[in-house]
Parts: C-alpha cells; sequence; structure tokens
C-alpha cells in the first residue's frame, strides 16, 4: 500500500457516521494527537473511503482540506 495526500472533496463515504465518535475524533484532531491514516479506493477521481469515515468526516469539520490515505 502506499500513502498520499488528497483533497477532502475528493472522498465518498459508504456508511452513515455516529455523532458522538465524530465529535471524539474531531476533538482529537483540535489537540493535534496523531490519527492513522484512511483507507480509501479510487473510483474515477473520487476516492471511496474504506476504513476511517469518520476520521474522514472530522478533517472536514475542522476545515482541513487534505488528508492522508493507504491506497
Amino acid at each position: 500500500m502506499t500513502t498520499e495526500s488528497i483533497p477532502t472533496r475528493l472522498l465518498v463515504w459508504h456508511e452513515q457516521t455516529d455523532p458522538t465518535k465524530l465529535l471524539r475524533i474531531t476533538d482529537a484532531i483540535r489537540r493535534g494527537d496523531p490519527l492513522p491514516p484512511i483507507e480509501a479506493m479510487a473510483i474515477g477521481h473520487k476516492f471511496l473511503v474504506l476504513d476511517g469515515a469518520h476520521r474522514a468526516q472530522a478533517h472536514q469539520y475542522c476545515q482541513l482540506y487534505h488528508i492522508h490515505i493507504l491506497r
């Protein structure tokens, strides 16, 4: 697998997020806690989030416009 940084606007989700978990991860991002990259699969010009939907949405919520992914 390779790691790369992509714009969060290119992410697509296939699952709902839990608001409580989303808030916990958002707080961790704001504290600067290290988080693992999400796993995503390229589909055309978008990336389907396979693992890490809460981390990805928390990045968008914090107005972070790039995220590290594993492909």
